[in-house]
C-alpha cells in the first residue's frame, strides 16, 4: 500500500452483547452475527503497530495538520483491501 492512495478495505468488527448467556446462546450469537463485514474508504495514511490506518481527508496546506476522519484497523481483522484507480 502507498501513502495517500485511496483503498477500500474489508474488516471484521467486533460484537458485544450485554447480559447473561448460557453456552447455548454463545454459539448461536455466533452463527448469526458475526458474519457481517465492514467496508472502510480512504486514503492510506500508514501502518502503526498492529493497524492499518486510513483517513477520510487530507490538507494539502504545509502549515496546518494534514489528517482527518482517521480510522485504525487491527490488521488481524482485515480480509480484503482493494486500491481504488
Amino acid at each position: 500500500m502507498k501513502k495517500g492512495n485511496i483503498y477500500i478495505v474489508i474488516w471484521e468488527d467486533t460484537y458485544q452483547e450485554v447480559g447473561w448467556h448460557s453456552l447455548e446462546d454463545i454459539a448461536e450469537i455466533s452463527k448469526e452475527n458475526l458474519k457481517e463485514y465492514i467496508k472502510s474508504v480512504g486514503i492510506y495514511v500508514g501502518d502503526y503497530g498492529k493497524f492499518v490506518v486510513l483517513a477520510s481527508e487530507f490538507n494539502t496546506n504545509e502549515r496546518m495538520k494534514n489528517w482527518s476522519g482517521i480510522t485504525w484497523i487491527p490488521r488481524g481483522c482485515i480480509r480484503k483491501i482493494t486500491k481504488i484507480k
